[in-house]
C-alpha cells in the first residue's frame, strides 16, 4: 500500500534531524562520497542535481523516500538514508551512510533506526531488508543493533576497485521489530 507522505515530513530523533534532501544538500553529499576510501573504485560522478529530482518524482509516486540527517544541535550535515518498496508486496528496502567525519558516532544506528520506525508505523511495511558489502563489518553490526537478522550471502553483487564483492541480507520483519521497540 502506497501512503501519501508530505515532502514537507521530517523525522526527529534524539540527535538527528532527517528531512528530504534539497539543493542545498549537494556540497555536503559530493565532499562525503569524495572522501578518500568511501567509492573509491565504484562508478564515476552522479548528476546529483538529478537524483535530488528523481528522488522528489519517487517520493511523490510513494516509491522510494530519500533523506538527509543534520545533527540538531549544529545542523552539520551527518548522512544521507532511504527507504524504497521492493518487488515483494509489503517488503520494503532501507539504506544509509554516514559521512567519514561522522563515523563512529551512534550516528548510522540512529538513522537507519529511525528509517524502520517510519517504514512500520508510516508505510505499514510487513518487513524491511537491507544489504550492505560484506567487507563492511561497521554497517553489519549498525544492523544488528537495530534488530535486522541475517538472511544470505549474495555474491558477485557489484564491482569495487575491478574487483566482484559480497554484499550480505539482512531483514526485520515488523512483528519483531514490535517486540524490539515495546518490550511490554
Amino acid at each position: 500500500m502506497n501512503k501519501t507522505i508530505p515532502q514537507s515530513h521530517s523525522i526527529e530523533s534524539e540527535q538527528l534531524h532527517i528531512r528530504m534532501p534539497e539543493l542545498g544538500d549537494i556540497p555536503h553529499i559530493y565532499e562525503a562520497l569524495h572522501s578518500d576510501g568511501f567509492m573509491d573504485g565504484m562508478t564515476s560522478e552522479p548528476p546529483f542535481v538529478e537524483i535530488l529530482q528523481k528522488s522528489r518524482a519517487n517520493w511523490l509516486q510513494g516509491e522510494s523516500y530519500s533523506f538527509s540527517a543534520y545533527l540538531k544541535a549544529n545542523n552539520e550535515f551527518v548522512g544521507r538514508g532511504g527507504i524504497r518498496v521492493s518487488e515483494e508486496a509489503g517488503v520494503w528496502l532501507v539504506s544509509y551512510y554516514i559521512h567519514p567525519k561522522c563515523q563512529s558516532q551512534g550516528y548510522a544506528t540512529e538513522l537507519a533506526g529511525e528509517l524502520l520506525r517510519f517504514g512500520f508505523t508510516e508505510l505499514e511495511a510487513k518487513r524491511i531488508d537491507a544489504f550492505h558489502a560484506a567487507f563492511n563489518k561497521a554497517s553489519q553490526i549498525v544492523l544488528e543493533k537495530i534488530g535486522m537478522g541475517f538472511v544470505a550471502k549474495i555474491p558477485n553483487s557489484f564491482r569495487k576497485n575491478g574487483q566482484l564483492v559480497t554484499d550480505n541480507h539482512y531483514a526485520i520483519h515488523k512483528i519483531a521489530w514490535m517486540d524490539l521497540t515495546n518490550p511490554n
